[in-house]
């Protein structure tokens, strides 16, 4: 009993000392910062409080119980944006992956909290799916969903129908368009087709006047319905490889 007694307070003089090493140390604060790393909230824009995500699909993330107007968010350490507390982003459908598969996802940002700069991190599931495919047809972006979505690794298990596109760019951290650049009755084989006239309307223009800049950040988004009509996902893709394209063969002399 008394060995036990012994045992019982030379652990707590043990945590007491431990505890005093890191306040003197300032690893209370180092702690204090790990315990804040997972102060990322994740949710689907259209779909809500879900897991796993999908490729492609408008994802905001929000810092919780956050002010702050420095903020550097960091996706998978290679794509820097700044922005506020909330941003939205898609990660990428990976052609180079197989279909289904269920991968994770880090998300880092960078904030000032008074005088100092704060961390935080959250890792999120993503799996591997593509809804559309998006083509430059003559001087066109044309939009079609992908049949091949219409399987097992669908994590919806439904066939998803291409009901709507918009264009327009990801603004003070969210997707900005004025309404609809297409929109028709949802249908399996729907496809959309974004002309000069509609880019132009988000400032990308081309020829001489083209500025690879501007047509960096022209986004589309695309909404699908499943065909039970229960489930809705907004998916966003970046246009500015199909940009460069037709760019270039407008600007490419006929041999």
């Amino acid at each position: 009993m008394k060995d036990a007694l012994k045992n019982t307070l030379i652990a707590l003089a043990t945590v007491a000392l431990g505890a005093i090493v890191l306040w003197l140390t300032g690893g209370l604060d180092k702690i204090a910062g790990w315990l804040h790393r997972e102060a990322i909230k994740a949710v689907s824009t259209s779909r809500g409080e879900v897991a796993p995500f999908l490729a492609e699909e408008a994802i905001r993330f929000s810092l919780k119980n956050e002010s702050s107007d420095k903020v550097v968010w960091d996706f998978e350490e290679t794509d820097l944006q700044s922005g506020g507390v909330q941003i939205e982003h898609a990660f990428k459908f990976d052609p180079a992956k197989p279909r289904g598969i269920e991968s994770v996802r880090r998300v880092d940002v960078f904030f000032r909290d008074g005088d100092r700069y704060k961390t935080a991190t959250i890792h999120v599931p993503v799996i591997n799916v593509q809804f559309a495919s998006a083509k430059v047809e003559g001087n066109t972006i044309a939009f079609k969903s992908e049949q091949s979505i219409q399987n097992a690794s669908d994590p919806l298990a439904s066939r998803w129908l291409l009901c709507g596109v918009s264009i327009g760019k990801i603004e003070n951290g969210s997707f900005q368009t004025d309404k609809p650049t297409s929109k028709d009755e949802c249908a399996v084989n729907n496809t959309f087709t974004v002309d000069q006239a509609a880019l132009k309307k988000v400032g990308v223009t081309f020829g001489p006047e083209f500025d690879p800049e501007t047509a960096k950040w022209a986004t589309a988004k695309l909404d699908f319905i499943s065909s039970d009509g229960k489930h809705h996902v907004e998916t966003l893709k970046n246009l500015d490889s199909q940009l460069v394209a037709i760019q270039r063969q407008m600007t490419t002399p006929n041999p």
